[in-house]
Formats: C-alpha cells, structure tokens, sequence
C-alpha cells in the first residue's frame, strides 16, 4: 500500500475513536459547567460525523 493511504486512514481511525472515546467526557463536561440542556443536541451532530466515515 502506498504510504498516503495509510496516513489517510490511520487519519480517519483516530478522528472516529477520539469522537467516540470523547463524548463521555463532553456530557460530563456539559454537566459540570451548566450546559446540560445542550447534551441532546450532542447526537444531533456526532451521529452524522460518525456516520459518514
């Protein structure tokens, strides 16, 4: 394989896994600093992303 479509695709892997990996922390995040209304509009926009990958 060539050398950019490995650099691509490792790209991709750690975009996907630092998405799904950070969203825990995000809610707590949210919780602790007052924004926990905008929790369910996390879906809104993550669900997307992890998707189209």
């Amino acid at each position: 394989m060539k050398t950019s479509t490995l650099l691509k695709t490792g790209t991709i892997g750690v975009i996907v896994s630092a998405l799904c990996c950070f969203t825990p922390a995000l809610v707590l995040i949210f919780g602790a600093v007052g924004l926990a209304t905008w929790v369910g509009y996390l879906d809104y926009v993550l669900m997307p992303a992890l998707l189209s990958v």
